[in-house]
C-alpha cells in the first residue's frame, strides 16, 4: 500500500459513522481521529488538514507535544489543548501573512 493509501485508510478506520471502524477503534470507545491529530506511517509523520494530510518533521511533532504538554487545558484534555495550541498557531501564521 502506498502512504496515501495507508492514511485514507486509518482515517476510514478511526472515524465514528465511516462504516470501516476497526475493531480496536470501537472497543477504545475514544473519539474520531480528526484535523491537526498526527499519524506516522513507517517513521513519517503527517497532520490531519481539512482536506487530506500535511508531511511534518519530527521536530514540529515534538513542538507541538511541548506546547500541548503546557497548555492551561491540557487538564481538561489534550484534544482541548491541541485545539488551542493550533488555533493559536494559525492566528500568528495569519498575521505574518497579511
Amino acid at each position: 500500500m502506498s502512504t496515501a493509501d495507508i492514511l485514507e485508510r486509518v482515517f476510514a478506520e478511526w472515524n465514528h459513522g465511516s462504516g470501516m471502524e476497526c475493531e480496536m477503534f470501537i472497543r477504545s470507545k475514544k473519539r474520531s481521529l480528526c484535523v491537526n491529530d498526527i499519524v506516522c506511517v513507517n517513521g513519517e509523520y503527517f497532520q490531519c488538514a481539512s482536506f487530506g494530510w500535511n508531511s511534518v518533521t519530527p521536530e514540529y511533532v515534538n513542538e507541538l507535544e511541548e506546547a500541548v504538554s503546557s497548555n492551561s487545558r491540557r487538564d481538561i484534555g489534550a484534544w482541548f489543548a491541541l485545539s488551542d495550541v493550533m488555533w493559536e498557531r494559525n492566528k500568528k501564521q495569519n498575521l505574518m501573512v497579511a
